[in-house]
């Protein structure tokens, strides 16, 4: 079973400082993200890798790879975003201390807020 979603990860690290794009994409691979495409977008307080990827295993895979991936890159939380499902999420290390999903922080591939494009969908 395989799905498709969304990714917003951050480029600075309080451990690592300023997250090179290659490495975001090699610690994905080695958690068996496949990344179909990606840009890096400026959010209001870091360059943000935007990425709709897939993965092939399993949801509960993918939860732990996310979580371990988040830690590697040395950031708090990843945020994904589920086009399927209409639902996003933060995980990660410290994803609780962020609070819940803020549609409002979300960047798409072109740049925008998902927050908009909600709004513009309903």
């Amino acid at each position: 079973m395989s799905a498709t979603v969304i990714l917003n990860i951050g480029l600075k690290s309080s451990t690592l400082g300023d997250v090179p794009r290659l490495l975001v994409e090699q610690i994905l691979a080695v958690e068996d993200i496949l990344i179909a495409d990606y840009t890096i977008v400026p959010s209001d307080t870091e360059p943000t890798f935007v990425a709709r990827v897939t993965y092939l295993r399993d949801g509960q895979s993918f939860l732990f790879a996310l979580h371990r991936a988040a830690r590697d890159l040395g950031q708090d939380a990843i945020a994904v975003w589920s086009p399927h499902r209409q639902r996003g999420a933060l995980f990660g290390p410290r994803a609780a201390a962020w609070g819940p999903f803020d549609a409002t922080r979300f960047l798409l591939l072109d740049g925008s807020r998902l927050s908009a494009h909600l709004q513009a969908a309903a």
